[in-house]
């Protein structure tokens, strides 16, 4: 009996679901087992409880049944229908801390599905929100003294438009009482107007692109002027918005004391993705150690001047040389090569280079999602229904510069991925390949040789199947 309960109490899920089939005055009997047996269960089994489960223990009407409600110590938070509004998220908070008087921490984020092989702009926000109740000493050593103090960290998204006052916006207030609130603006800019064809209107839509354009100057400006730029900035997408290399640079390496430095970066209109535009980036943004702490760059060129795949160890190269600490990238690259008196043509894929472990001084050992938006074969190309795309070479390639790591049982540590953005069929399923290649080439250097021998890299990659 007391083994057959334990394994059902071991699965908060079924108990939820149980719960949920039973008539009230039914439940009783369940929880007629030892009196001292099912609190000492409780309190270990339900320190970590979903949300959607939280909700069905507070239903219980049940004295036995409360026991839940004082063993819970946290509470995850992944329901995305869910409003992201900073007051709405503070309610739930306070909410919480009044049904569960033990609560040490409560999270809100996105879950990960290790079946995912592609990453997205709001998959690499871990935390939408977050509340820890930290014991702070508030007397003398000898007193031994201490204070709790709830420390809530809530994110807001700020849009950018043309008439937005910049000087002017500040995060929602919250009554705080007794909580430490730290907030973490991302700043998204509103979508651009679109170009008019020829015909009635034609003149205004170009003004307003115009002044568009402008707003978007003044941004800028706002973002890297340390007496306007609010403290707590954290994040930038420029969204569809065309956007140079060269000012997303000055955003990633913009310093000032008491300021957040900017960890994530999403353009997707690049105007410019030659293989030496986005070297000079790489240096600018990172020059001096100022693109360690940049967690996720995601750019994109919609494939009108980006470098091929003939350059793609030496994109390599730059990413890991001054963006060390990576968790997510995405980088557009093109399968059509054009050389000089020549139209465009395919890249041979004989000649497509592999980075040396001699090349790299470090790796990438956070890195989580590595996504190549794939480009050409269109206009001006010699005339293709399908490309084999490279897998293994572009494999080679990550399995060099992505230091291997351990992972949960089940999950890889990092996926990799393709967009194919052309009208060419590059290969049956050629993401969930590319994929399998990586980690194929780590798991066949686990006890051979290393990679790469780095003092600060992980410990060997293992895999459970």
């Amino acid at each position: 009996m007391m083994n057959s309960a334990r394994r059902v109490y071991e699965t908060p899920e079924l108990m939820s679901l149980i719960f949920g089939h039973m008539e009230r005055r039914d439940l009783r009997r369940l929880l007629t087992l030892k009196q001292s047996f099912f609190p000492s269960v409780a309190a270990l089994i339900w320190q970590s409880v979903h949300y959607d489960i939280v909700k069905a223990t507070l239903d219980l009407w049940n004295p036995r049944g409360r026991i839940y409600v004082h063993a819970i110590r946290e509470v995850i938070v992944t329901d995305p229908t869910l409003d992201s509004d900073p007051t709405t998220q503070f309610a739930l908070i306070s909410a919480l801390l009044d049904d569960f008087p033990n609560l040490r921490t409560a999270t809100r984020r996105l879950e990960y599905l290790p079946h995912l092989t592609i990453s997205s702009w709001k998959s690499t926000f871990d935390n939408l929100w977050k509340m820890n109740v930290e014991s702070i000493k508030t007397g003398s050593i000898e007193e031994g003294t201490s204070e709790n103090w709830i420390v809530v960290h809530l994110r807001t998204e700020w849009v950018f438009e043309p008439e937005t006052d910049l000087d002017q916006l500040e995060p929602p207030v919250c009554e705080s009482g007794e909580y430490w609130i730290e907030h973490y603006i991302d700043v998204v800019l509103d979508s651009p107007p679109e170009r008019p064809g020829f015909g009635f209107g034609f003149l205004t839509g170009f003004n307003e692109a115009d002044r568009h354009e402008v707003a978007i100057s003044q941004y800028i400006n706002y973002l890297t002027d340390p007496d306007r730029r609010h403290a707590r900035i954290c994040s930038f997408d420029a969204g569809s918005n065309p956007f140079a290399l060269s000012d997303l640079a000055r955003l990633i390496r913009y310093r000032h004391p008491g300021h957040l430095d900017i960890t994530k970066v999403r353009a997707t209109d690049i105007d410019s993705f030659t293989i030496e535009t986005f070297e000079t980036f790489c240096q600018w943004a990172g020059d001096g150690g100022k693109g360690e702490n940049l967690e996720v760059l995601h750019l994109d060129q919609r494939g009108y001047s980006i470098f091929d795949l003939l350059s793609f160890s030496r994109a390599l190269k730059a990413i890991v040389e001054h963006f060390p600490n990576l968790v997510s990238i995405e980088i557009p690259i093109s399968i059509s090569i054009t050389t000089q008196g020549r139209r465009s043509d395919l890249v041979p894929v004989t000649e497509i280079g592999v980075v040396q472990a001699e090349e790299i001084t470090r790796r990438l050992t956070k890195l989580r999602h590595f996504t190549i938006s794939v480009y050409g074969g269109g206009l001006g190309a010699r005339h293709v229904d399908r490309y084999a795309f490279p897998v293994d070479t572009i494999a080679k390639n990550l399995a060099i510069v992505v230091a291997p790591a351990p992972a949960p049982k089940g999950e890889e540590k990092c996926r990799f991925g393709i967009k194919n953005r052309t009208s060419v069929f590059l290969g049956y399923n050629v993401s969930k390949q590319l994929d399998d290649a990586v980690h194929e080439i780590h798991r066949s250097t686990e006890h051979s040789a290393p990679v790469t021998a780095h003092a600060d890299d992980p410990p060997s990659y293992r895999r459970t199947r």
